[in-house]
């Protein structure tokens, strides 16, 4: 790919040899003799003998070589995946996540380089030897493929994450290892910060450090003041207005949050005002304005299209100025991903453009597992914000934060709360009781339900007491109609649209027609049963079977129209519209050279996020309207 420094072919042949050293080593019964013998093979002069580092020879029959060639083996997928993907794949990636991925290039890349030319050359075995044992070593530190698994969550996207774990779960070597191997692309503002300036003489390593060494330091807030100082002249060095300085920026952004009190940078120093508060230095404010400050520098200062990720945010902050803080935070770094790591329930419930990654507890240090939270049954977390948390009017839905008619009803309609219940009967009961007291909630509550078969008379019904099926079986039926597939496929490798529909008519009409009826059939008569009342008495037995004799005709009715409806339409909307589409989901997203349906899904949400001519359209196609 064009969009790299380096020859990824090339890396990928380093690999493989490192692969045979590794593997070459480990076969060893590492001895004076042994070492010897190595190096002969291997043509190095064994003028000096091994007698005086014996045992760091001996390290080498200890080393667990499966453990580093697993990470050596991923490191070698990572190179091979991104070489085989074209430019536009990559781009579907958002900003953040393109940064990483070339970071983590670069790093491999480095760590290989500094294997092989820490063995080059030498004359001397023990030279050569004790290069290899310190390779080895370094290699299995600084490869952090387990990092990589973090980050697969944060390709596609505007929205940010909290991550959330057990004590020990890891969390404390995880941010240590991201700040110090990704520092160019994440930054980590650590839950142990110490947010005061310094009050002697300067810091003379000041120059030698990275965001994260500034963010870490007990005289965290010198280094950032300094830096916030040298980019708002580097700034006007270029010709830039006050308005648009570093400076300038952060007294904006601390006044906007109510304290009455403004801030200024004057030399290395923040001081603090207000209209009857005589100035103060940073030192003398309270721990919350402190940490304001620093939460507001760590933000303005990193890279840009970076990820952020925040350790116990909530560190020194009230519920209300935490939310209007972080609220005005990403408003304001909308380039940046913002990554929270939290066991509060009050800051996750004040964050709505988030998705949550569940840390695991390993049993391995500098192991870590991460599992998206609609993974995990048993884990208990209130994440559905009460309605008095928001004043916008309410649009229920079913499901939960990760279901697709969550994530798009967010995207198309920005300007209502969007709340996932667990079911379309819970959906009907809280629009029902929010609506029926609406002098106390003082706000409206809407619903938007899966069509699932219903008939015209149900969805009249349901209309006036403003509950809306949408025009088709199931979200996944409006994600795969004509309009949507072609501007996806269009927007990613523009294959052939043709064929694709033709597949899945195909698939409709032969491998898929029973299981669709079979969906119909358990949803129909499901919906048949539920309008019905029975009442106990001696006529209970004849209730039963006039209520089956009933439903029987209709029920087999309405399946053959469908059985022929599918034997005879070639129309693909037709068709997409009526059957059960979750099962086609997939082949529509592999037939446009997708890996499932869920990377499908979040390629939409990215264009519907960043497109609004294709937000309004597919809005327009729900047929909804909210008033």
């Amino acid at each position: 790919m064009n969009s790299f420094d380096i020859n990824l072919r090339d890396y990928v042949v380093k690999i493989d040899e490192l692969i045979v050293l590794i593997e070459d080593i480990s076969k060893i019964n590492w001895n004076i003799e042994t070492a010897e013998q190595f190096c002969k093979g291997k043509g190095v002069d064994i003028g000096q003998r091994f007698i005086y580092f014996q045992e760091e020879i001996k390290k080498l029959n200890t080393f667990n070589y499966k453990e580093l060639l697993t990470k050596i083996w991923k490191s070698k997928n990572h190179f091979e995946t991104i070489e085989a993907m074209s430019d536009i794949e990559f781009s579907a990636y958002n900003p953040p996540y393109q940064g990483y991925i070339k970071s983590v290039i670069k790093n491999i890349a480095r760590e290989i380089d500094l294997f092989f030319e820490g063995i080059k050359g030498q004359k001397q075995s023990g030279s050569y030897m004790q290069g290899i044992i310190k390779g080895v070593s370094r290699l299995n530190i600084e490869l952090r493929p387990d990092i990589n698994e973090l980050f697969e969550h944060f390709k596609y996207g505007n929205k940010n994450y909290v991550i959330f774990g057990k004590n020990g779960a890891g969390k404390t070597s995880l941010l240590k290892n991201i700040s110090t191997s990704l520092f160019t692309s994440a930054i980590v503002v650590p839950a142990k910060r110490s947010v005061r300036a310094h009050e002697g003489n300067c810091i003379s390593t000041y120059n030698n450090y990275t965001l994260n060494k500034m963010l870490e330091d007990n005289e965290s807030l010198l280094y950032l003041v300094k830096e916030l100082n040298a980019r708002t002249l580097k700034s006007y060095e270029a010709g830039a207005s006050k308005t648009d300085v570093l400076t300038t920026k952060f007294s904006e952004v601390f006044s906007s949050l109510g304290l009455e009190r403004e801030i200024v940078a004057d030399g290395e120093t923040l001081y603090l005002y207000g209209d009857q508060i005589s100035r103060y230095p940073i030192n003398a404010a309270s721990d919350g304005e402190r940490s304001i400050a620093y939460l507001i520098l760590a933000t303005l200062l990193a890279p840009q299209n970076s990820f952020l990720f925040i350790d116990e945010p909530e560190n020194h902050l009230n519920g209300a100025l935490m939310r209007k803080l972080f609220d005005k935070l990403e408003s304001e770094r909308p380039d940046i991903r913002f990554i929270y790591l939290t066991h509060v329930i009050d800051f996750v419930e004040s964050r709505k453009n988030v998705e949550l990654v569940y840390l695991e507890k390993s049993k391995c240090y500098g192991e870590w597992k991460f599992k998206k939270i609609e993974d995990y049954a048993n884990i208990s977390l209130d994440v559905i914000l009460s309605v008095e948390g928001t004043k916008n009017d309410i649009i229920f839905c079913e499901g939960n934060r990760s279901s697709i008619d969550c994530r798009i009803l967010e995207c198309l309609f920005p300007e209502y709360e969007i709340k996932p219940v667990e079911s379309c009967e819970q959906v009907k009961l809280h629009v029902r009781g929010i609506n029926g007291l609406e002098t106390l909630f003082r706000r409206k509550a809407f619903g938007v339900i899966d069509n699932d078969y219903m008939s015209e008379k149900e969805i009249l019904s349901l209309n006036k007491n403003k509950i809306f099926p949408i025009g088709y079986n199931e979200w996944e039926n409006l994600l795969i109609r004509s309009e949507i597939l072609e501007y996806i496929n269009n927007c990613h490798l523009q294959k052939e649209i043709s064929l694709i529909k033709k597949e899945v008519v195909k698939l409709i009409k032969t491998k898929s027609k029973d299981a669709i009826l079979s969906d119909f059939i358990t949803k129909r008569y499901s919906k048949m049963l539920y309008t019905v009342k029975l009442f106990y008495n001696e006529n209970l037995d004849k209730q039963i079977d006039d209520i089956n004799l009933k439903n029987k005709t209709s029920l087999i009715d309405e399946v053959d129209k469908l059985s022929k409806k599918i034997d005879e339409s070639e129309d693909y909307d037709e068709l997409v519209s009526i059957v059960p589409a979750k099962m086609l989901l997939n082949v529509v997203a592999a037939q446009i050279g997708l890996s499932t349906d869920e990377d499908y899904v979040k390629l939409i949400i990215k264009y519907l996020m960043k497109d609004k001519e294709f937000n309004n359209s597919v809005k327009k196609m729900l047929n909804i309207t909210f008033d």
